[in-house]
């Protein structure tokens, strides 16, 4: 599963600083040839996330569509409560090394299922998110860690289709999108990110890692 830009080995890890001023570990296990375990640990709030991503001479792929926090929402008594859970995916999240070329572009796919409550009535719904990507640029990039001279920009865009079945009748929501840049050092991995989801807009560099000189 070793990735020279998002380097995986059993106990790497990295410390972020959210734009919220929230920090969080991010953390390697269960490393074998064909999958890893990459686990958050939120300092302030005790959130601790878990996600395996899976390898193969492709690339590497997070097997959860990663915004799938801003669907799982509750919106109060009266409100538009959601739950969704990722159940099959395609493509990859950072390609092979051989790829990494400015100009370089891919797509990965998420299938979803869940429930949605609307004014008190509950209907099934399958999403479809498709994100695509591109090697936008090799430049340097500064963050608390340090700075880098070569840094590869990831910028990705996202769309999400929702398809909802009220007693039988289908109703689409789409005009969901995200986007968000990545920047990955060699050697180093992710340091830096800025996303946005509909309205909301966050961000994240890196503080320290293991994998530093």
């Amino acid at each position: 599963c070793y990735h020279p830009f998002f380097p995986i080995t059993e106990g790497a890890f990295w410390a972020f600083q959210l734009s919220t001023g929230e920090s969080y570990t991010m953390t390697v296990t269960n490393v074998t040839d064909e999958s890893f375990t990459l686990t958050q640990d939120f300092t302030e709030s005790d959130l601790v996330l878990s996600v395996d991503w899976f390898c193969s001479e492709d690339g590497l792929l997070v097997g959860d569509f990663a915004q799938v926090d801003f669907l799982n929402q509750s919106g109060g008594e009266d409100g538009v409560e959601m739950t969704f859970d990722t159940i099959s995916w395609e493509g990859e999240t950072l390609p092979a090394e051989d790829l990494l070329e400015v100009g370089y572009e891919w797509t990965a796919t998420y299938h979803m299922k869940g429930d949605i409550t609307m004014a008190g009535v509950m209907s099934t719904a399958e999403s479809t998110v498709v994100i695509n990507y591109v090697i936008a640029a090799i430049e340097e990039v500064t963050v608390p860690a340090g700075t880098f001279a070569e840094a590869y920009r990831v910028d990705s865009t996202g769309d999400i289709a929702i398809n909802m079945d009220f007693n039988g009748a289908t109703l689409p929501l789409t005009g969901i999108n995200f986007g968000s840049s990545s920047w990955y050092v060699e050697g180093v991995g992710l340091v830096k990110t800025a996303d946005y989801f509909t309205d909301y807009t966050s961000g994240m560099e890196l503080i320290d890692s293991n994998l530093l000189d």
